[in-house]
């Protein structure tokens, strides 16, 4: 049957008709995974064949379903982000938190242990609002871990400029960090703040990411106390940009975003001195750019060599996997 210009199953419209009618008429909000498969079967429907539908409900957003956390579909999508009476959140209380950390509305943080290792805390999270603590000046924070004879370096700054950057874009990204690396400490105070962050690069504490967030731009900084790999730029950068295809998928947002880098004590969020690396090449002249910024002559090789000489490889990298996913989505979507 061919269902808005997708073939699909009969069996799955008629499903899907059986869980319309839990939610509009029983007004049902979360079923269990056991009783679904049951409702499947009634429909000849076998068990295997349960979770491309569920898959593909959850895809139109139609309910909430997520495969390696099936225990239980959420019929209203509403009914999870509304102050509801009837939530039941004690009942459903690990179901619902998984769930939440699915969509980064909830985060666990990594905190170091006392084998200098990360390790996460159980029943511990951040939340978006509940990050209280003000933007302070990067300065201060630097001052924080550097000392008249242990001094950071500073490479320049990558910038991705959005025409538009969404607030959620700014959450997932900023938890995406926090989970995967691991937040700076000092004096028992982590480096948190409203539209900044600064985490471990590695266990050795030696190497730090700061991640700060603009108008329609997201800025990184590495901080270094000692040499980094040569690999170290293209890495970051790429596992950047195939964050930012993967929620532009998941949110279902078409948002594009130039990569621009600017000299290493630049304002991150004055958009002046921001260049690519096709206007690095039109400004450079004897292997010098005169930064606008600061009125003075910089080497091009200080952007170009960390940042800059990636960009035109990662962009066709990420170019490729999207293309490929696309592919592969509608090749899956077209159940015969």
């Amino acid at each position: 049957m061919m269902y808005f210009a997708e073939e699909l199953p009969m069996q799955w419209i008629q499903l899907e008709n059986a869980l319309s009618v839990l939610k509009d008429d029983s007004k049902q909000n979360i079923l269990s995974w056991q009783t679904c498969v049951e409702l499947a079967e009634m429909l000849s429907i076998k068990e295997k064949e349960l979770l491309p539908f569920l898959t593909y409900q959850h895809k139109i957003g139609n309910i909430i379903f997520f495969a390696d956390i099936k225990e239980y579909i959420i019929l209203q999508p509403d009914w999870l982000f509304e102050k509801e009476p009837d939530l039941e959140f004690g009942k459903y209380k690990t179901h619902i938190l998984n769930v939440m950390e699915k969509f980064d509305i909830l985060v666990k943080p990594k905190f170091i242990d006392t084998n200098n290792d990360s390790s996460l805390i159980p029943n511990s999270y951040y939340m978006p609002c509940m990050i209280k603590q003000q933007s302070i000046s990067l300065d201060i924070i630097k001052k924080m871990f550097q000392s008249e004879k242990c001094k950071l370096s500073f490479s320049p700054w990558l910038i991705l400029e959005f025409q538009f950057l969404p607030l959620a874009y700014f959450n997932h990204i900023l938890f995406y960090y926090i989970t995967r690396y691991t937040v700076c400490e000092k004096a028992g105070q982590k480096t948190l703040y409203r539209g900044k962050t600064l985490v471990n690069l590695d266990k050795t504490g030696l190497r730090k990411l700061c991640i700060c967030f603009s108008k329609n731009a997201i800025a990184f900084q590495v901080w270094t106390l000692s040499d980094v790999e040569d690999n170290i730029y293209s890495t970051i950068l790429e596992e950047l940009c195939k964050k930012i295809e993967e929620l532009k998928e998941r949110l279902r947002q078409s948002i594009s975003y130039d990569i621009k880098a600017k000299c290493s004590n630049g304002d991150y969020s004055n958009k002046e001195g921001r260049m690519t690396f096709k206007e690095l090449g039109e400004m450079c002249e004897n292997g010098h750019y005169l930064c606008p910024e600061h009125n003075e002559m910089h080497s091009k090789d200080d952007v170009e060599k960390t940042w800059l000489q990636h960009a035109d490889i990662v962009s066709r990298i990420v170019f490729e996997l999207t293309n490929a996913f696309i592919f592969y989505w509608f090749a899956c979507i077209v159940v015969k």
